[in-house]
């Protein structure tokens, strides 16, 4: 080395080094202080440095939202309906906005081998990365620039989204906005959320994307039952779908999923053996067909529930029961000028809707098939009957075995009329609501007035203006507001769950509390008449029911619109309410539609399949009890009554009075004149006690009319001091006169013209009927007046009292011209 350059480095090195004896004293607890000062600014710096990236990330994805927000609708919205029955089995899958099949799942709806499969296959790495994978796209850029032409994509699940997203041409510019929304996506949904987008958006062939749709279209079960063989089938198809469709070329899509099977089989944690046993089974050949089982409830519960999926409460056998049942009886009836009906089954505990058929063929253009029977709203006949004896009972107006009066009866010009055009007088209340009588049920709703059929619909959330509008007073009872079938089985599914009325429900995943819902009956009530119902006679074994081990205990009412437009029938067991429409969707009238023989027996086939062998029948309510009644009228026992059995009631709420029919009286035995306190005289012996039955006046009357004399109680002594000076009569009309004549006039008003209607009576007589034609116009006391409507034409007047007293003229209404 030269000297010289060696004295100058060692000059150099001096230089830089430092005498000990000058280096300042530092203590050793201040260098601790700036050391960890250090450290502290070094740390400060670094979180604001990554929390200023992360800021300004997150900002700059922001804008991008804002500016360039995500066309989401294909993501979020823009899927099939996939319906299911009960038991998962498919019904139908609709086509999305966009003509697709495309079922949207969740992860958990999704088999393993699936899942596992496409990330094994497409993105090992799909839960580590932000949504770009660098390395992935480096090395696919380095292979295409190698080939000379694209053979790699280098996509992550989350960028091949964001192309299904937005389909573009694959272009640099194309790629770098995948990128781009590819960490929006990332932003805005978690891992599990994008891997279940992209195996519901994945292009499966033809117009089927999705693992969900390919499922059920290419191997006719759920995704969550897909094996390794088919899942590796469906692996290949997104790489070329219609290259590897198996309906299209099932050769090649047979080796392609040998091969992706191979790949895949170690993240399935495969065998050798499973791997070869998959690769050999067969692939669909042919796409299946996408049904349309239960077309009305599907059409029905459209825009209802879960738009994806819906999971009805259907029960296939029972599905399947209504409908064959239908379309029997249609079948049968068709000759005759029927063709449409509808069957609705429900659970009465959850209110599930087990069946619901719309029409017996849904694909017969001619008769309207397609028109849902089930949801029009037709007259409902005599079907609300039921409700309307038990408000009748409620308020204590009736109990099964109380008579009512089935006679003919005019409610200011209102006359209704019995089915059979007979009248059969005194019956029972449950007889009377067994035979469907319409006069009794006329009157039970005169009598209940504000608390009658009207106050009860309205109660009941049925009431709405535009059907009100058909409606006309007394005639409400016979059918003049019309109901659907859907209202008509939810109001009889009230009766056996003890008077709350719940609404049906469609969706598995849609129940209800037992308790909710409206209360439209006391349990009591419901137990009652559901009794009454069973008293109904059984058109498939009228007389022996009972007897038969097959038969189980039923409750059920049938109803025939005017016009024999429609026939209906609903029954109930304690577990199932069944309904049925039979008619024409045109409303079209057949003599063949009458419920008794229409609709009932294809009731009692259904319900007698669901409930065979179980005679289990409702609770009875607490609050009910029996008690013995006058044979006869029904009512509770009197001194003279001769002959008993029992009725159900509710004390506190049903009538205590003893029986009104049965009466003692006494008689003069040289005559047979009735007597009371005023006239008997003489000795003891004389008179004699008679039990006889008094009947109010318009019974009297009717059985009068029919030859039955002997109802009729015996004349009162004629020299009794109580009754008025003209001995002949006890009632004498004082208006209007016999044989008189009265005049209408266009120069006044018809309430000015009106006919007075006066009698004189018995002292301390309390109540008188009137009758004009045999019609009974009013009730009241012997010094009230009541007035009537002149008619042109030759009239009779009658009046009577409650002992059967009474007095008639005629009399004649002309019109001046």
């Amino acid at each position: 080395m030269d000297p010289f350059l060696s004295i100058n480095l060692e000059m150099l090195g001096n230089k830089h080094r430092q005498d000990p004896r000058q280096t300042p004293h530092r203590p050793s607890g201040r260098l601790s202080l700036w050391e960890r000062k250090k450290r502290s600014r070094y740390w400060l710096g670094l979180v604001g440095i990554v929390f200023g990236g992360v800021l300004f990330y997150s900002t700059a994805l922001w804008l991008s939202m804002t500016v360039y927000p995500l066309p989401s609708a294909l993501l979020e919205s823009d899927y099939s309906t996939l319906y299911l029955d009960s038991q998962n089995r498919l019904l139908r899958i609709s086509l999305s906005t966009s003509e697709k099949y495309r079922i949207r799942l969740s992860l958990n709806e999704i088999s393993d081998n699936v899942k596992h499969g496409f990330l094994a296959y497409e993105d090992k790495h799909f839960y580590h990365h932000p949504g770009v994978n660098p390395y992935a796209l480096l090395r696919s850029a380095l292979c295409n620039v190698r080939h000379g032409r694209v053979v790699m994509g280098g996509s992550t699940l989350t960028m091949q989204i964001a192309k299904m997203m937005e389909p573009k041409r694959r272009t640099f510019r194309s790629k770098m906005v995948e990128v781009f929304r590819a960490l929006q996506l990332e932003s805005r949904y978690s891992k599990d959320e994008l891997f279940a987008l992209y195996l519901n958006l994945i292009p499966m062939g033809g117009n089927i994307e999705g693992v969900g749709a390919a499922s059920y279209l290419y191997f006719g079960k759920p995704a969550r039952e897909l094996s390794p063989g088919e899942s590796a089938l469906l692996i290949a198809l997104p790489g070329s779908p219609n290259r590897y469709r198996p309906d299209l070329h099932p050769e090649g899509a047979q080796r392609r999923k040998a091969h992706i099977l191979q790949q895949i089989s170690p993240a399935l944690n495969l065998p050798l053996s499973a791997v070869q046993e998959n690769a050999r089974r067969p692939i669909p050949t042919h796409r299946f067909i996408n049904p349309y089982d239960a077309p009305h409830w599907v059409r029905r519960v459209s825009h209802m529930g879960n738009p994806f999926v819906k999971h009805l409460t259907m029960s296939r056998r029972i599905q399947s029961l209504a409908e064959s049942q239908l379309r029997k009886t249609v079948n049968a009836l068709s000759p005759e000028g029927s063709f449409n009906g509808a069957v609705i089954v429900v659970d009465n505990a959850s209110m599930n809707v087990l069946a619901y058929v719309g029409s017996p063929d849904f694909n017969d253009q001619v008769h309207g098939g397609q028109l849902n029977g089930a949801a029009i709203e037709r007259s409902p006949g005599s079907l609300l009957k039921p409700f309307l004896y038990g408000l009748g009972i409620e308020k204590g107006v009736i109990t099964p075995r109380k008579l009512v009066y089935d006679i003919e009866r005019n409610y200011d010009g209102y006359q209704p009329a019995n089915f059979e055009k007979k009248y059969l007088g005194p019956v029972p209340a449950e007889e009377a609501l067994a035979r469907s009588l319409n006069v009794p049920a006329v009157n039970l709703e005169y009598e209940l007035g504000v608390d009658g059929l009207e106050a009860f619909i309205r109660k009941a959330r049925l009431f709405d203006k535009e059907r009100a509008k058909r409606s006309s007073g007394l005639s409400l009872v016979l059918g003049a507001y019309p109901l659907s079938l859907e209202e008509l089985v939810t109001l009889y599914s009230a009766l056996p769950n003890q008077g709350r009325l719940r609404r049906l429900v469609f969706f598995e995943d849609q129940g209800q509390d037992p308790n909710s819902g409206i209360s439209l009956l006391r349990p009591e009530t419901c137990f009652i008449v559901s009794d009454m119902l069973t008293k109904l006679e059984r058109p498939d074994l009228p007389q022996s029911w009972e007897f038969t081990a097959s038969r189980g205990k039923l409750a059920f009412k049938t109803g025939t619109s005017f016009g024999l437009r429609d026939a209906w029938s609903i029954g109930y067991t304690r577990r199932y309410t069944v309904g049925v429409w039979l008619g024409n969707v045109n409303a079209k009238g057949s003599s063949a539609l009458i419920g008794i023989k229409a609709a009932a027996p294809l009731l009692l086939s259904i319900l007698n399949d669901l409930s065979r062998y179980d005679d289990a029948w409702l609770p009875r309510a607490p609050g009910v009890r029996e008690r013995e009644v006058c044979a006869l009228s029904g009512e509770p026992l009197g001194p003279y009554c001769t002959h008993k059995r029992t009725d159900y009631f509710i004390p506190g709420v049903s009538a205590q009075a003893t029986c009104s029919v049965h009466q003692q009286i006494q008689v003069r035995k040289k005559d047979g004149l009735q007597v009371c306190r005023l006239c008997m005289s003489g000795p003891r012996k004389a008179y004699v006690e008679k039990t006889i039955e008094i009947w109010p006046p318009d019974i009297a009357a009717f059985f009068r009319s029919r030859g039955k004399l002997e109802t009729i109680p015996p004349a009162h002594n004629p020299s009794c001091p109580g009754l008025l000076s003209d001995k002949d009569k006890a009632l004498r009309l004082r208006s209007p006169l016999p044989g008189g004549f009265y005049t209408l006039t266009d120069a006044l008003s018809h309430e000015a013209q009106r006919i007075p209607l006066m009698v004189q009576g018995r002292h301390g007589e309390s109540t008188v009927f009137w009758y004009v034609d045999d019609q009974l116009v009013g009730e009241g006391p012997p010094d009230r007046v009541f007035y009537v409507k002149p008619i042109p034409g030759r009239h009779r007047v009658s009046v009577m009292d409650i002992r059967g007293h009474f007095d008639t003229a005629e009399f004649n209404v002309r019109r001046m011209f």
